[in-house]
Protein backbone atom coordinates (compact mmCIF):
# COMPACT_ATOMS: atom_id res chain seq x y z
CA UNK A 1 0.00 0.00 0.00
CA UNK A 2 1.46 3.36 -1.00
CA UNK A 3 1.73 6.28 1.38
CA UNK A 4 -0.53 8.39 -0.85
CA UNK A 5 -3.25 5.72 -0.74
CA UNK A 6 -2.97 5.51 3.04
CA UNK A 7 -3.20 9.28 3.41
CA UNK A 8 -6.27 9.38 1.17
CA UNK A 9 -7.94 6.72 3.29
CA UNK A 10 -7.16 8.60 6.48
CA UNK A 11 -8.73 11.73 5.00
CA UNK A 12 -11.90 9.82 4.11
CA UNK A 13 -12.12 8.15 7.53
CA UNK A 14 -11.46 11.41 9.34
CA UNK A 15 -14.18 13.20 7.34
CA UNK A 16 -16.65 10.38 7.98
CA UNK A 17 -15.86 10.52 11.70
CA UNK A 18 -16.41 14.26 11.81
CA UNK A 19 -19.67 14.06 9.86
CA UNK A 20 -20.93 11.42 12.31
CA UNK A 21 -20.26 13.80 15.18
CA UNK A 22 -22.00 16.72 13.53
CA UNK A 23 -25.06 14.75 12.41
CA UNK A 24 -25.86 14.26 16.12
CA UNK A 25 -25.83 18.02 16.65
CA UNK A 26 -27.95 18.51 13.53
CA UNK A 27 -30.55 15.99 14.78
CA UNK A 28 -31.00 17.77 18.12
CA UNK A 29 -31.09 21.22 16.51
CA UNK A 30 -33.73 19.97 14.06
CA UNK A 31 -35.80 18.71 17.00
CA UNK A 32 -35.52 22.09 18.74
CA UNK A 33 -36.55 23.94 15.56
CA UNK A 34 -39.48 21.59 14.97
CA UNK A 35 -40.79 22.16 18.50
CA UNK A 36 -40.32 25.92 18.12
CA UNK A 37 -42.05 26.10 14.72
CA UNK A 38 -44.99 23.96 15.86
CA UNK A 39 -45.46 26.05 19.01
CA UNK A 40 -45.39 29.32 17.08
CA UNK A 41 -47.84 27.99 14.48
CA UNK A 42 -50.22 26.68 17.16
CA UNK A 43 -49.85 29.76 19.33
CA UNK A 44 -49.25 27.67 22.45
CA UNK A 45 -46.67 25.39 24.06
CA UNK A 46 -47.04 21.81 25.22
CA UNK A 47 -45.75 20.54 28.55
CA UNK A 48 -42.78 18.52 27.30
CA UNK A 49 -40.73 17.79 24.22
CA UNK A 50 -42.19 14.27 24.13
CA UNK A 51 -45.74 15.63 23.93
CA UNK A 52 -44.94 16.96 20.45
CA UNK A 53 -45.26 13.38 19.24
CA UNK A 54 -48.99 14.14 18.92
CA UNK A 55 -48.46 17.19 16.69
CA UNK A 56 -47.18 17.81 13.15
CA UNK A 57 -43.69 17.73 14.71
CA UNK A 58 -44.03 13.95 15.14
CA UNK A 59 -41.90 12.98 12.15
CA UNK A 60 -38.98 15.18 13.23
CA UNK A 61 -39.35 14.11 16.88
CA UNK A 62 -39.17 10.39 16.05
CA UNK A 63 -36.63 10.75 13.25
CA UNK A 64 -34.28 13.05 15.18
CA UNK A 65 -34.18 10.77 18.23
CA UNK A 66 -33.60 7.65 16.12
CA UNK A 67 -30.81 9.39 14.18
CA UNK A 68 -29.31 10.69 17.42
CA UNK A 69 -29.53 7.32 19.14
CA UNK A 70 -28.16 5.38 16.17
CA UNK A 71 -25.22 7.77 15.85
CA UNK A 72 -24.43 7.43 19.56
CA UNK A 73 -24.35 3.65 19.18
CA UNK A 74 -22.18 3.83 16.05
CA UNK A 75 -19.76 6.29 17.64
CA UNK A 76 -16.71 4.69 19.28
CA UNK A 77 -15.73 6.07 22.67
CA UNK A 78 -12.16 6.76 23.74
CA UNK A 79 -12.47 4.36 26.69
CA UNK A 80 -14.46 1.12 27.15
CA UNK A 81 -16.75 2.54 29.86
CA UNK A 82 -17.49 5.61 27.72
CA UNK A 83 -18.37 3.33 24.82
CA UNK A 84 -20.82 1.36 26.97
CA UNK A 85 -22.47 4.61 28.12
CA UNK A 86 -22.70 5.86 24.52
CA UNK A 87 -24.36 2.62 23.38
CA UNK A 88 -26.80 2.65 26.28
CA UNK A 89 -27.78 6.31 25.89
CA UNK A 90 -28.27 5.77 22.16
CA UNK A 91 -30.47 2.73 22.70
CA UNK A 92 -32.60 4.57 25.25
CA UNK A 93 -33.00 7.51 22.85
CA UNK A 94 -34.48 5.10 20.30
CA UNK A 95 -36.88 3.70 22.94
CA UNK A 96 -37.96 7.27 23.79
CA UNK A 97 -38.81 7.77 20.11
CA UNK A 98 -40.69 4.49 19.74
CA UNK A 99 -42.72 4.54 22.96
CA UNK A 100 -44.59 7.86 23.21
CA UNK A 101 -45.68 9.61 26.38
CA UNK A 102 -49.33 10.37 27.03
CA UNK A 103 -50.99 13.22 25.16
CA UNK A 104 -51.45 16.48 27.07
CA UNK A 105 -54.22 19.07 26.61
CA UNK A 106 -52.29 22.34 26.85
CA UNK A 107 -52.92 23.08 23.16
CA UNK A 108 -56.00 22.55 20.99
CA UNK A 109 -56.17 19.18 19.23
CA UNK A 110 -53.93 19.21 16.17
CA UNK A 111 -55.46 16.25 14.36
CA UNK A 112 -52.34 14.14 14.97
CA UNK A 113 -53.71 12.37 18.03
CA UNK A 114 -54.13 8.60 18.19
CA UNK A 115 -56.36 6.31 20.17
CA UNK A 116 -54.79 4.27 22.95
CA UNK A 117 -55.23 1.11 20.87
CA UNK A 118 -53.51 2.71 17.86
CA UNK A 119 -50.57 3.83 20.00
CA UNK A 120 -50.38 0.34 21.50
CA UNK A 121 -50.27 -1.26 18.05
CA UNK A 122 -47.53 1.14 16.96
CA UNK A 123 -45.44 0.44 20.06
CA UNK A 124 -45.88 -3.30 19.61
CA UNK A 125 -44.68 -3.10 16.01
CA UNK A 126 -41.80 -0.73 16.76
CA UNK A 127 -40.42 -2.49 19.82
CA UNK A 128 -40.54 -5.93 18.22
CA UNK A 129 -38.64 -4.46 15.26
CA UNK A 130 -36.08 -3.00 17.69
CA UNK A 131 -35.75 -6.35 19.48
CA UNK A 132 -35.27 -8.09 16.14
CA UNK A 133 -32.46 -5.84 14.93
CA UNK A 134 -30.87 -5.97 18.38
CA UNK A 135 -30.83 -9.77 18.24
CA UNK A 136 -29.23 -9.70 14.78
CA UNK A 137 -26.59 -7.18 15.87
CA UNK A 138 -25.75 -9.12 19.02
CA UNK A 139 -25.47 -12.35 17.01
CA UNK A 140 -23.00 -10.73 14.62
CA UNK A 141 -20.97 -9.29 17.50
CA UNK A 142 -20.92 -12.68 19.23
CA UNK A 143 -19.78 -14.36 16.01
CA UNK A 144 -17.03 -11.78 15.57
CA UNK A 145 -15.93 -12.28 19.19
CA UNK A 146 -15.89 -16.07 18.75
CA UNK A 147 -13.92 -15.95 15.49
CA UNK A 148 -11.32 -13.56 16.91
CA UNK A 149 -9.94 -15.92 19.57
CA UNK A 150 -12.61 -14.86 22.08
CA UNK A 151 -10.65 -11.81 23.23
CA UNK A 152 -11.97 -9.84 26.16
CA UNK A 153 -14.00 -6.74 25.27
CA UNK A 154 -11.90 -4.89 27.83
CA UNK A 155 -8.20 -5.47 27.28
CA UNK A 156 -6.31 -6.98 30.19
CA UNK A 157 -3.73 -4.28 29.55
CA UNK A 158 -6.26 -1.62 30.57
CA UNK A 159 -5.92 -0.21 34.11
CA UNK A 160 -7.72 -2.25 36.75
CA UNK A 161 -10.04 0.64 37.63
CA UNK A 162 -11.05 0.88 33.96
CA UNK A 163 -11.87 -2.83 33.79
CA UNK A 164 -13.92 -2.68 37.00
CA UNK A 165 -15.73 0.51 36.02
CA UNK A 166 -16.58 -0.83 32.56
CA UNK A 167 -18.02 -4.04 33.98
CA UNK A 168 -20.08 -2.19 36.60
CA UNK A 169 -21.48 0.20 34.00
CA UNK A 170 -22.25 -2.70 31.65
CA UNK A 171 -24.10 -4.61 34.38
CA UNK A 172 -26.20 -1.57 35.28
CA UNK A 173 -27.07 -0.87 31.64
CA UNK A 174 -27.92 -4.49 30.88
CA UNK A 175 -30.11 -4.65 34.00
CA UNK A 176 -32.14 -1.65 32.83
CA UNK A 177 -32.50 -3.11 29.32
CA UNK A 178 -33.52 -6.55 30.62
CA UNK A 179 -36.02 -4.89 32.97
CA UNK A 180 -37.58 -2.96 30.09
CA UNK A 181 -37.76 -6.14 27.98
CA UNK A 182 -39.30 -8.09 30.86
CA UNK A 183 -42.13 -5.61 31.29
CA UNK A 184 -42.70 -5.44 27.54
CA UNK A 185 -43.17 -9.21 27.44
CA UNK A 186 -45.09 -9.85 30.68
CA UNK A 187 -46.78 -6.54 31.52
CA UNK A 188 -47.25 -4.49 28.35
CA UNK A 189 -49.64 -2.04 30.05
CA UNK A 190 -46.96 -1.11 32.60
CA UNK A 191 -44.44 -0.88 29.77
CA UNK A 192 -46.69 1.49 27.81
CA UNK A 193 -47.25 3.65 30.88
CA UNK A 194 -43.73 3.87 32.30
CA UNK A 195 -41.21 2.89 29.64
CA UNK A 196 -41.00 6.32 28.00
CA UNK A 197 -40.14 8.07 31.27
CA UNK A 198 -37.65 5.38 32.32
CA UNK A 199 -35.94 5.50 28.94
CA UNK A 200 -35.73 9.31 28.99
CA UNK A 201 -34.24 9.42 32.50
CA UNK A 202 -31.73 6.64 31.84
CA UNK A 203 -30.79 8.20 28.49
CA UNK A 204 -29.80 11.39 30.30
CA UNK A 205 -27.95 9.30 32.91
CA UNK A 206 -26.03 7.62 30.08
CA UNK A 207 -25.12 11.00 28.59
CA UNK A 208 -23.88 12.19 31.98
CA UNK A 209 -21.75 9.04 32.15
CA UNK A 210 -20.33 9.79 28.70
CA UNK A 211 -19.25 13.24 29.90
CA UNK A 212 -17.74 11.98 33.15
CA UNK A 213 -15.85 9.06 31.60
CA UNK A 214 -14.52 11.27 28.83
CA UNK A 215 -13.42 13.94 31.33
CA UNK A 216 -11.53 11.32 33.32
CA UNK A 217 -9.31 10.32 30.37
CA UNK A 218 -8.47 13.75 28.94
CA UNK A 219 -4.70 14.19 29.08
CA UNK A 220 -3.16 16.88 31.27
CA UNK A 221 -2.26 19.00 28.26
CA UNK A 222 -5.99 19.56 27.69
CA UNK A 223 -6.99 20.35 31.28
CA UNK A 224 -9.25 23.20 30.16
CA UNK A 225 -11.42 20.67 28.34
CA UNK A 226 -11.58 18.44 31.40
CA UNK A 227 -12.90 21.33 33.48
CA UNK A 228 -15.48 22.09 30.80
CA UNK A 229 -16.64 18.47 30.64
CA UNK A 230 -17.02 18.21 34.41
CA UNK A 231 -18.90 21.52 34.54
CA UNK A 232 -21.31 20.48 31.77
CA UNK A 233 -21.85 17.06 33.39
CA UNK A 234 -22.70 18.71 36.72
CA UNK A 235 -25.07 21.14 34.97
CA UNK A 236 -26.79 18.25 33.19
CA UNK A 237 -27.32 16.44 36.51
CA UNK A 238 -28.85 19.58 38.05
CA UNK A 239 -31.13 20.11 35.07
CA UNK A 240 -32.27 16.48 35.05
CA UNK A 241 -33.07 16.76 38.76
CA UNK A 242 -34.99 19.97 38.13
CA UNK A 243 -37.05 18.26 35.40
CA UNK A 244 -38.00 15.46 37.80
CA UNK A 245 -38.98 17.92 40.56
CA UNK A 246 -40.73 20.51 38.41
CA UNK A 247 -44.52 20.52 38.37
CA UNK A 248 -45.22 23.42 35.99
CA UNK A 249 -45.51 21.92 32.46
CA UNK A 250 -43.94 24.76 30.52
CA UNK A 251 -40.99 24.78 32.92
CA UNK A 252 -40.47 21.09 32.20
CA UNK A 253 -40.44 21.80 28.46
CA UNK A 254 -37.92 24.60 28.91
CA UNK A 255 -35.65 22.46 31.09
CA UNK A 256 -35.77 19.56 28.62
CA UNK A 257 -34.73 21.85 25.77
CA UNK A 258 -31.87 23.18 27.89
CA UNK A 259 -30.78 19.58 28.64
CA UNK A 260 -30.44 18.98 24.90
CA UNK A 261 -28.61 22.30 24.60
CA UNK A 262 -26.10 21.32 27.29
CA UNK A 263 -25.28 18.07 25.53
CA UNK A 264 -24.88 19.91 22.22
CA UNK A 265 -22.46 22.30 23.97
CA UNK A 266 -20.50 19.32 25.32
CA UNK A 267 -20.39 17.64 21.91
CA UNK A 268 -19.17 20.81 20.22
CA UNK A 269 -16.51 21.34 22.91
CA UNK A 270 -15.27 17.77 22.48
CA UNK A 271 -15.24 18.20 18.71
CA UNK A 272 -13.01 21.25 19.12
CA UNK A 273 -10.68 19.28 21.40
CA UNK A 274 -10.41 16.42 18.93
CA UNK A 275 -10.33 18.47 15.71
CA UNK A 276 -6.76 17.60 14.91
CA UNK A 277 -5.11 16.43 11.74
CA UNK A 278 -3.61 12.92 11.30
CA UNK A 279 -0.06 14.24 11.40
CA UNK A 280 -0.69 15.39 14.97
CA UNK A 281 -0.94 11.77 16.06
CA UNK A 282 0.99 8.56 15.96
CA UNK A 283 -0.70 5.20 15.63
CA UNK A 284 -1.82 3.80 18.94
CA UNK A 285 -2.04 0.10 19.87
CA UNK A 286 -5.81 0.31 19.50
CA UNK A 287 -5.38 1.36 15.87
CA UNK A 288 -3.07 -1.55 15.10
CA UNK A 289 -5.96 -4.02 15.07
CA UNK A 290 -8.29 -1.71 13.23
CA UNK A 291 -10.45 -0.88 16.24
CA UNK A 292 -9.34 2.69 16.85
CA UNK A 293 -10.62 5.51 14.67
CA UNK A 294 -8.18 7.51 12.61
CA UNK A 295 -9.57 10.90 13.48
CA UNK A 296 -8.00 11.28 16.90
CA UNK A 297 -9.78 8.78 19.12
CA UNK A 298 -7.57 6.39 21.03
CA UNK A 299 -4.56 8.09 19.48
CA UNK A 300 -1.73 9.74 21.35
CA UNK A 301 -0.04 13.03 20.47
CA UNK A 302 3.06 12.66 18.36
CA UNK A 303 6.35 13.40 20.03
CA UNK A 304 7.81 16.80 19.33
Amino acid sequence: MTKAFTDDNRTVYRSTYRYLRWVMVAALVALFLSVLIQSLMAGCWLGSVSAYYYTPARTVFVGALIVFGSALIAYKGRAPEEDVALNFAGYMAIVVAMVPTTEDDLCPASGFGQTKDAVGDAVLNNVWSLIGITAIALSLLLARWWLHDRKSVVSNAAPRITRIRTRVVAVVCITVLVGELWYFLVNPDFFMERSHGIAAITMVAGLVGVMIFNASIVDHAAAVYRVGYWALAALLVLLAGAVLLASEPHLILFLELVVFGVFVAYWILQSIEMWREPEDFVQSPADSDGSGPLAGERAVPAAT
